[in-house]
């Protein structure tokens, strides 16, 4: 019997332990997220002043949209289909990517399903037809490397 008190006595401890662990790592993670979200926001007030964009918006989430030239129509809605251009930066302005260097315009099936990052499925949601803008994307609404992306996005085609 004292066998059995003492098995029970150490499983009960075990998951004891494992709760506080699991809650205590909980806690870091989310530190660390909110310390990720404020030095982003930082430097993309900085850039922001650096290159005097005075027009940016800034979403709830941290999303930053400046538009440039306007578009025609109604907004980019959640399932629409679109085509666009775009080029991708860093935050010091160096091009990591762009469709233009292949000639072909990215296609995306449905806006808002995932297809794409989370700053793209929130930013084309907040374009139009024809209409060019830049997106400031912060790390936690792109990949997960903790670098702030910056992309110019042309809306061709809206389905």
């Amino acid at each position: 019997m004292l066998h059995v008190l003492k098995s029970k006595f150490a499983y009960f401890f075990l998951l004891l332990l494992g709760v506080i662990v699991f809650t205590s790592c909980q806690d870091d993670i989310q530190k660390s997220i909110d310390e990720q979200k404020a030095l982003d926001e930082a430097e993309i007030q900085a850039y922001l002043t650096e290159n005097n964009i005075t027009n940016a918006q800034r979403q709830a989430s941290g999303l930053y949209y400046v538009p440039k030239t306007a578009g025609t129509g109604n907004k980019i809605q959640k399932g629409n289909t679109v085509r666009i251009h775009y080029i991708g930066k860093y935050y010091n302005g160096v091009k990591f990517d762009s469709s233009y260097d292949t000639g072909q315009p990215l296609l995306i099936n449905k806006v808002g399903s995932g297809e794409v990052i989370k700053g793209w499925d929130e930013g084309l949601q907040l374009m139009q037809l024809n209409e060019t803008a830049t997106l400031i994307v912060p790390s936690y609404l792109g990949y997960s490397d903790r670098l702030i992306r910056i992309f110019d996005i042309n809306v061709l085609e809206v389905k």
